[in-house]
């Protein structure tokens, strides 16, 4: 790898793992739904 970080490859990471991440929360916050675990909110 060379020593060059673009700016296009920070957006490009920092896009992923923002996708990547608001993923995972829809995952977890989808199964903790469905098996109802926790006292849901009352919103």
């Amino acid at each position: 790898m060379s020593g060059v970080f673009t700016k296009s490859m920070a957006r490009n990471i920092f896009y992923g793992g923002t996708v990547f991440f608001f993923l995972v929360f829809l995952a977890q916050y989808g199964k903790s739904a469905s098996l109802n675990h926790r006292p849901s909110l009352c919103i």
